[in-house]
């Protein structure tokens, strides 16, 4: 066992907030110390193997931030991979207070065994309390970097920058990440394995892979919760992935007891489930042949929409397939729950609400009375209502026909003037969402009875 103490440790400096290591390389933040430099600038210092004897681990440098100022925080967070370090500075001011910004130091830079000042990155939207480097990861040429406001809102986000980008050995921006799911506290942590980077928030972490959805762009594959979580055990504020395992940390499970859990590919959930068809909410009749579509895949079986079960919450039994049809469903409000099982037993549950009814809509004529008669070219107002049991009132759909008359109207309240002289037989007509149609007639006389 080995005890570092920084050669220059002072009595504030909180050597030991951050820590990483590469193969004989090691790198230890110490957000709050002062050095020679500004109070709170803040420090990282280098230790190597060998140094200094056969298996001691000895001090190689002290890095520092090329325009270090006061309560910058260098230090909050680093990492290492190979001969690249990087360290945090998150309450760096260069583009307002607490904006944030990430330093990239290189092995060999500006002398043998030397660790120099490559690069100082910032955020291609940089903003004042984005809390820029508050979190960070590097692996090979690829670095990510957290970017948590104060308040935890969901604008919260990642960035990716590579090296190479925008010009030999430069660190370009290469993606901006976000949680496709509101949440507070993405990017509170961060690890990336090659080609995978893996977010924790409060409640989640997510995957995202290099040349998901397009060449060399950064996609989320997965969102990565807890089997049996409960909310505030703070799942996902510490992650770590190693090529297809990931490691996450839920400290406050169990009443701040802690846990984690290890996720392989097996254990992943289906990542994807949609009910097509029918809509949410749709009515039909009794009787009517409906069918359930749906869409589903899995992170490592790929399209399994064929193991889709549908299920009733008022009617018993089951089919199964990404199509199925049935005219037997009984009258009623179904809650229809559609769920797909991977090959490693993990299952993914939507459900939609459809009604199945018989009851048609009903429709009476209120004026004028049945019978009434009415002077040649006299004004006739006409007035009825329609309701219905699924959709509500339907009044102003009702449509006015006469049996002598061509012609219709519709409305709930119609005014007539042009009608011929005749003993007419008036019918309100109204047909609901089902197609269901019912009627109610009167007989009027306009002008002169026949005799």
């Amino acid at each position: 066992m080995k005890k570092f103490i920084a050669s220059d440790a002072s009595g504030d400096g909180h050597f030991g907030s951050s820590v990483a290591i590469s193969g004989d390389t090691a790198v230890v933040g110490a957000r709050r110390a002062d050095g020679a430099g500004p109070t709170n600038s803040g420090s990282a210092y280098v230790f190597s193997r060998n140094q200094g004897g056969a298996d001691n681990w000895g001090e190689v440098r002290r890095l520092t931030a090329s325009d270090a100022a006061a309560d910058d925080r260098f230090g909050s967070s680093v990492s290492i991979s190979g001969d690249t370090v990087v360290v945090g500075a998150p309450s760096d001011d260069h583009a307002g207070p607490f904006s944030g910004s990430v330093y990239v130091f290189g092995r060999n830079q500006g002398g043998a065994d030397n660790w120099g000042e490559v690069e100082k990155l910032t955020a291609s939207d940089a903003e004042p309390e984005a809390n820029f480097g508050r979190s960070l990861a590097i692996s090979a040429d690829t670095v990510v970097i957290g970017a948590r406001r104060w308040a935890g809102t969901t604008s919260d986000s990642a960035y990716v920058f590579e090296r190479n980008k925008g010009g030999p050995d430069n660190w370009g921006e290469v993606k901006k990440l976000t949680a496709t799911v509101d949440g507070t506290g993405f990017g509170i942590s961060l690890s990336i394995s090659t080609d995978t980077i893996l977010v924790g928030a409060h409640g989640s972490a997510s995957v995202f892979s290099r040349n998901q959805g397009g060449a060399d762009n950064w996609g989320e594959v997965n969102t990565l919760t807890a089997s049996d979580g409960a909310a505030g055990d703070d799942f996902g504020a510490a992650v770590g992935i190693n090529a297809d395992t990931a490691l996450v940390g839920a400290p406050q499970d169990d009443v701040n007891k802690g846990a984690a859990y290890v996720i392989v590919p097996g254990d992943r959930p289906p990542s994807e489930l949609t009910i097509i068809q029918p809509p949410d909410g749709a009515v039909f009749n009794s009787g009517t042949n409906i069918v359930f579509q749906s869409t589903a895949t899995d992170p490592e079986d790929g399209d399994i929409r064929a193991s889709t079960v549908w299920t009733s919450n008022i009617q018993e039994g089951s089919k199964t397939g990404g199509v199925v049809e049935t005219s037997n469903l009984i009258d009623g409000v179904h809650i229809i729950t559609a769920t797909v099982t991977d090959s490693a037993g993990n299952t993914l549950s939507k459900s939609i609400t459809v009604t199945i009814s018989n009851n048609p809509p009903t429709v009476s004529i209120i004026q004028p009375a049945d019978g009434s008669t009415f002077a040649s070219s006299e004004t006739i107002n006409a007035q009825g209502a329609a309701t219905d049991p699924e959709d509500g009132d339907i009044s102003e759909s009702i449509v006015w026909t006469s049996d002598i008359q061509e012609g219709s109207r519709e409305g709930a309240v119609i005014e007539v003037t042009n009608a011929i002289d005749g003993v007419h037989v008036i019918t309100a007509s109204i047909t609901d969402s089902l197609g269901n149609t019912v009627t109610d007639s009167i007989t009027i006389t306009i002008g002169r009875p026949p005799e």
